[in-house]
């Protein structure tokens, strides 16, 4: 497996930065037993804070306020006000104008920190109640922010749109307002990793007093697609589809703490190689790692003004999942499913997509440090080995004619991006070679959606998914109740002890959590319907501008600690 590690210009950074460690490891090969598994995460988190002890500060400037930032996107939003979607471009657009309640501190742990609408909070030993203290904040229409649009929030929104504060709040019995600046969130059982889900990516704060009347026809609601009444440090100014949407600084944003610039445009390029000549020509300012191509980012290191950054993704660890789906006929056959995994040559297709950056796992933990203590090596693991595959295949009775063709046609509903691409044409290749047929349908994000997640009609999808910062959220990619939700178990795994243990899993003692995550690491690689490709995510920035890298997770930032620098 090729993994390669690169030097990391650490920014300096006026604002509140969480700085830590990360990067890209020295080869290796793909380790065989828990011991390697966890000596490797180690490595990995070692060779980080040495690249970053050893960097030389590049952003020697003096913050400043004022300018404008310039981010490239790939593609427009399916709507503005993303409180209720998932979808990674559409909360790009959202993100600047929304306000969470706590951020996480990527250097030590991913503790939380009180820098946006919490001020303080409060969890009860028995991980039964989670109390806020509220920050005296306002909307930009001037009303306050208050206790009662936070609970309004968590029982309309994170409860019936978002997966992963579904996942948390199982267990809700209340959601209490003592006063207007303190929310006591109550379960009827414990979970204790209910604390690290309150970033504005997964409970992004809504005004009761504008969405009251639309929670259960939200894309009714004048916000929708104009949002005007919010609460984060940027105002949408002007959307244009298929170019760009322009925010301004919100001048009441947390009473008074102004973001640092004046506007941030987010510009369109759909190109992943236009996205880094954009940068390198100063039409943009920071190319955003789900946009532009790995083998940009690599020739981006060497010019001058640029610097790439291989940190910045630890709120949700980037894998990306290759599903087979198990409703189709011919998949409903593990030995099936077993054999087409086996087929794909996992660490070329990293050499290929992603130039290197990440590694063939078997579980679907990644193998970084923040998970050592919970993942292992399962037993049941389908390496790539095409000899066994084609047995596997002639098992389940696709036997090869003369031609080599096994009568098995599949076909894959991957979105328009380069990256889909190349991994669905690399893995049509390699079953080629089996004599399996995959016929590739591309399809932009509202399309994709429909066929994959509303019609479940494909035989394989992939998933540019993330690993939370507790495994518990990762329910929806592998519990039988997310079939019907968007990104929910794209493997259409139906486990009930899956499910069993996904739903009682947050509320154990530690030791026992820990054996809960081994069975369900074992069980769901037995499923053989998901194959991880944990990868990292380099993005690049025009020197001339601080706050980088962004921790803990640069794809859904808020910009509000990106400065201009004075030189």
């Amino acid at each position: 497996m090729k993994k390669r590690f690169t030097t990391i210009c650490l920014a300096m950074c006026m604002a509140v930065t969480l700085a830590g460690c990360g990067g890209k490891t020295t080869e290796t090969k793909a380790p065989e037993t828990q011991q390697t598994q966890t000596q490797d995460a180690k490595e990995q988190e070692q060779a980080g804070v040495e690249a970053l002890n050893q960097a030389t500060a590049v952003n020697t400037g003096e913050a400043q306020y004022g300018g404008t930032f310039i981010v490239g996107v790939p593609e427009d939003p399916t709507m503005l006000c993303s409180a209720f979607s998932g979808n990674t471009h559409d909360l790009f657009f959202w993100l600047p104008m929304s306000i969470g309640l706590l951020d996480y501190d990527a250097a030590d742990n991913m503790k939380p920190v009180c820098s946006e609408l919490a001020e303080s909070y409060e969890f009860s030993d028995d991980f039964m109640h989670l109390t806020f203290k509220l920050r005296e904040a306002s909307w930009t229409d001037g009303q306050p922010i208050t206790a009662k649009d936070v609970k309004f929030t968590i029982e309309n929104v994170s409860m019936n749109y978002n997966a992963n504060m579904q996942q948390q709040l199982t267990n809700l019995e209340s959601v209490e307002c003592p006063d207007d600046r303190t929310v006591v969130i109550n379960l009827s059982k414990p979970n204790r990793d209910l604390l690290g889900f309150w970033h504005r990516f997964y409970c992004s704060v809504l005004p009761e007093h504008v969405w009251k009347d639309y929670i259960q026809n939200y894309q009714d609601c004048p916000e929708y697609m104009n949002p005007t009444v919010t609460g984060g440090p940027f105002i949408l100014k002007e959307y244009v589809a298929g170019d760009h949407a322009t925010y301004a600084r919100n001048e009441k944003f947390l009473d008074g703490k102004e973001p640092y610039l004046d506007e941030l445009i987010l510009k369109i390029i759909p190109d992943e190689t236009t996205m880094g000549e954009a940068l390198e020509a100063g039409e943009i300012d920071l190319a955003q790692c789900a946009a532009i191509s790995f083998d940009e980012c690599d020739r981006l290191r060497d010019v001058e003004g640029i610097t790439v950054y291989d940190i910045g993704k630890e709120l949700r660890s980037t894998v990306y999942y290759v599903s087979l789906n198990q409703k189709r006929e011919a998949l409903q056959d593990k030995n099936v499913r077993a054999a087409l995994i086996e087929a794909i040559d996992q660490e070329a297709l990293i050499d290929l997509v992603f130039n290197g950056y990440g590694q063939v796992s078997y579980s679907p933990i990644p193998n970084n440090s923040a998970f050592t203590e919970i993942r292992i090596e399962p037993e049941e693991k389908y390496p790539y080995n095409p000899e066994d595959a084609a047995a596997k295949l002639d098992a389940a009775g696709y036997k090869a004619d003369s031609n080599g063709d096994r009568g098995l046609e599949l076909t894959a509903v991957v979105l328009t991006t380069e990256k889909d691409r190349l991994l669905s044409e690399a893995i049509r290749s390699d079953w080629a070679e089996l004599g399996v047929t995959l016929k590739i349908i591309q399809l932009d994000s509202a399309a994709a959606n429909e066929r994959c997640w509303v019609q479940r009609d494909y035989d394989m999808t992939f998933i540019d998914g993330g690993l939370s910062t507790a495994f518990s959220a990762c329910a929806n990619r592998y519990c039988s109740n997310y079939m019907d939700k968007n990104y929910g178990n794209p493997g259409c795994i139906t486990n009930e002890r899956i499910d069993e243990i996904f739903d009682t899993v947050g509320t154990q003692d530690e030791q026992t959590q820990k054996e809960l995550y081994a069975e369900l690491q074992n069980l769901i690689a037995g499923e053989a319907s998901n194959l991880w490709l944990q990868n990292w995510a380099p993005y690049a920035v025009a020197k001339h501008f601080g706050g980088f890298p962004a921790r803990p997770d640069v794809q859904f930032m808020d910009y509000s600690n990106v400065y201009l620098m004075e030189q």
